[in-house]
């Protein structure tokens, strides 16, 4: 399995404002995002879960989170840290046997 970074950083290097991306809406580079991300688990953490719940990316969703009780979504599930969200993650590639 292979990890794969994406992350959007503003100029001044700011990844997030008040549970938003600090720049506008860009459809080019959301569209680029779900491109890289489609059929793949994707590890995110919670806030960054909850600001996205109604464009959730890929497949199955992993959210780092202290709290289990976090996710309320079907394609989601919840790991207390990132070695278990890795695991999760090869867990969801050998379900569905996606060659990441």
């Amino acid at each position: 399995m292979k990890l794969v970074s994406v992350a959007a950083l503003a100029e001044n290097r700011v990844i997030g404002r008040d549970g938003e991306v600090p720049w506008p809406h860009i459809e080019a580079d959301v569209r680029q995002y779900r491109e890289r991300v489609a059929g793949s688990p994707v590890i995110l953490g919670r806030r960054t879960f909850d600001s996205m719940r109604d464009d959730l990316p890929g497949s199955r969703q992993i959210v780092v989170s202290r709290s289990v009780d976090a996710v309320d979504v079907p394609t989601a599930r919840v790991a207390n840290g990132d070695e278990a969200a890795i695991e999760l993650a090869r867990e969801a590639v050998a379900e569905v046997g996606v060659d990441t």
